[in-house]
């Protein structure tokens, strides 16, 4: 081996190092932020929970949406008496004791609901998912009507 060949190995060993030495933490660094899950689950397991988790996640949406569409449609829902702001949204009481909570509600529709429910005597009567929000629609006795769109919406049971 030539004089030049050992400089150009040597040289080359001084430039790889450190980025070998970089490549290394950086790997370190990513098994860190992967936390231990990775450390005790091989990777096809951890997809295989993350499906079994958004199955699960669905199936509980749907479970919520059909339980929310019953009490709605049902004959002994509740008019409402109350409205309250809540946190990023609005909390709507109603006469049979349950409690719906609106999320990303607009600000807009807050003031009419609050001029209008106890006054009209308002009742949920339809519950829709439009794409990624709800569409809540409440008749007065009269026949008027006010609709809502939310992100989130969540029927608390009546407390004891």
């Amino acid at each position: 081996m030539s004089v030049t060949a050992a400089l150009a190995v040597a040289f080359l060993g001084v430039l790889t190092s450190p980025a070998l030495h970089l490549v290394r933490a950086r790997r370190r660094r990513q098994a860190a932020a992967d936390g231990t899950l990775t450390l005790v689950f091989p990777a096809q397991e951890l997809r295989a929970l993350d499906l079994q988790l958004r199955v699960a996640a669905a199936d509980e949406l749907a479970r919520f949406e059909l339980e929310l569409a019953a009490y709605v449609t049902g004959l002994r829902v509740g008019y409402v008496v109350a409205v309250s702001d809540s946190a990023g949204g609005v909390a709507i009481e109603l006469s049979d004791g349950q409690r719906l909570s609106l999320g990303g509600v607009a600000h807009r529709t807050r003031r009419l609901l609050t001029a209008r429910a106890t006054s009209d005597l308002l009742r949920p009567t339809l519950v829709e998912r439009d794409g990624i929000t709800y569409r809540l629609l409440l008749r007065g006795h009269r026949g008027d009507e006010v609709e809502l769109h939310a992100r989130r919406m969540v029927l608390a049971a009546p407390t004891v």
